[in-house]
C-alpha cells in the first residue's frame, strides 16, 4: 500500500516536471524567430527609401530619356536640326550654370529663375499668339483644305516650336533641385504638368492629325551619310503605339516624382530646430 502510493506521487512528481518541458520546444522556436527577425530585419520600400538625392537623379534619368525619345519619335523629321542644336545647346550651357554656379548666391538663383520662366513663358505665348492669329484666317477661306491646313499648322506650332524647349528644359529643372528650394521644386513641378500635358496632345491628336491632301507632322526620316565615297542609308521611325504610351508614361513618371517629397527649406529647418526641446546637460554626480 504504502509502495503504491509512493508510485503515484512519483508519477505526480514526473507528470508535474514534464509540462515545462514539453512547453520548452515552442518557447525556443519563438525566441528563435525573433533571432531572425533580428538578424534579417525588414526592408524599407522604394517609398520609404526615397531620398531628395535619389528622387532628383530619378528625375533627371527620367528627363532625358523623354527628351531623347521624343527627338527619335518625331523632332528628327519635323523640326529644323539646326534649331535642336540650339535648344540642346542652351539646355547644356544652363545644365553648366546650375551644376557649377554659385548656388548659395540669392542673386545667381533669381537670375537663373527669371531665365526658367521667360524660356517656358515665351515658347507658350509665342505659340499661342501664332495659333490666334491662324484661326482668324479660318473665316478668309472656307474651304475644306485650307480649314484643314490651318488646323495643321497649328498642331505643327504646338509639337515643333512649344514642346522642344519644354521637354529641354526638363533635365535642366530637375538639375536645379539639388539645393532643395521649395520655389525650384514648385517650377519643376508646374512644367512636369505641363510636358505631360503636351504628350498627351501631341500622341492623341497631333501626329495622327492629316489633311485630305496628305499633309503632317513627319515622324520618319532617312540619312544618306557617305563615308569614304560610300552611301549608307539610316533609316529613323521610332513613332509607333509603344512609344507613344512609353512617352506619356514617362511623363506621368515625370509629374509623380516631382510630387513624391518635399524639400525642407532652410526657412523650415529653422522653425523645426526653434521647436525642438533643447537636451539638458546631465548633473555632475557628486
Amino acid at each position: 500500500m504504502c509502495h503504491s502510493l509512493m508510485m503515484r506521487e512519483a508519477r505526480i512528481t514526473m507528470s508535474k516536471t514534464m509540462k515545462p518541458q514539453q512547453a520548452a520546444p515552442s518557447d525556443q522556436e519563438a525566441l528563435a524567430a525573433g533571432q531572425k527577425t533580428a538578424d534579417h530585419p525588414r526592408r524599407p520600400s522604394f517609398i520609404e527609401s526615397m531620398t531628395e538625392e535619389k528622387n532628383r537623379n530619378i528625375l533627371l534619368g527620367v528627363s532625358v530619356v523623354q527628351l531623347v525619345l521624343a527627338i527619335l519619335m518625331y523632332m528628327l523629321a519635323s523640326v529644323n536640326t539646326t534649331l535642336l542644336l540650339i535648344e540642346a545647346a542652351v539646355a547644356v550651357v544652363l545644365a553648366l550654370f546650375v551644376r557649377f554656379g554659385p548656388q548659395d548666391s540669392r542673386v545667381f538663383r533669381g537670375i537663373m529663375r527669371t531665365v526658367f520662366i521667360l524660356l517656358i513663358s515665351a515658347a507658350i505665348l509665342f505659340t499661342s499668339v501664332v495659333v490666334i492669329w491662324t484661326n482668324s484666317l479660318r473665316s478668309l477661306d472656307n474651304s475644306e483644305a485650307t480649314q484643314a491646313m490651318l488646323t495643321l499648322s497649328n498642331w505643327f506650332m504646338f509639337a515643333d516650336v512649344t514642346m522642344p524647349p519644354l521637354l529641354y528644359l526638363q533635365p535642366v529643372l530637375a538639375l536645379n533641385t539639388r539645393g532643395n528650394r521649395r520655389f525650384d521644386r514648385t517650377l519643376v513641378r508646374i512644367l512636369s504638368v505641363l510636358c505631360l500635358i503636351g504628350c498627351i496632345l501631341l500622341c492623341v491628336f497631333a501626329l495622327n492629325y492629316s489633311t485630305p491632301d496628305g499633309g503632317e507632322i513627319l515622324t520618319d526620316v532617312t540619312y544618306f551619310p557617305v563615308v569614304f565615297g560610300h552611301t549608307f542609308a539610316i533609316p529613323i521611325a521610332f513613332e509607333n503605339i509603344l512609344t507613344r504610351i512609353l512617352l506619356c508614361g514617362l511623363g506621368a513618371a515625370m509629374v509623380v516624382f516631382s510630387f513624391l517629397s518635399t524639400p525642407l527649406t532652410r526657412a523650415d529647418a529653422r522653425r523645426k530646430s526653434k521647436a525642438e526641446p533643447k537636451a539638458e546637460p546631465e548633473k555632475e554626480k557628486a
